[in-house]
């Protein structure tokens, strides 16, 4: 059975959304590493994940969520850090 097919669930379990093979910004796990696509949301999850590494102060705001979309950030890491960055 090739991973595109398995009943195994595997991609799902990764966050991967096995029709489209893009991440999955609701219930995929998200890291510093976690890689951001054409397909990124600001979704509760992100959310969560922001909070944890900038802290309680953290807010999307329209500046900052148009920096993510400009396709300036890599991965998820960099959007904590320049959040930090933009509020210090």
């Amino acid at each position: 059975m090739s991973p595109q097919t398995s009943s195994t669930g595997f991609f799902t379990l990764l966050g991967v959304n096995e029709q489209t093979m893009s991440f999955d910004w609701h219930a995929g796990p998200i890291t510093r590493t976690t890689p951001l696509d054409k397909h990124y949301r600001n979704t509760q999850k992100v959310r969560q994940f922001l909070l944890s590494e900038c802290g309680e102060a953290f807010r999307f705001d329209r500046t900052f969520m148009a920096w993510i979309k400009s396709g300036t950030p890599s991965t998820m890491g960099e959007v904590a850090d320049e959040w930090l960055r933009m509020h210090r």
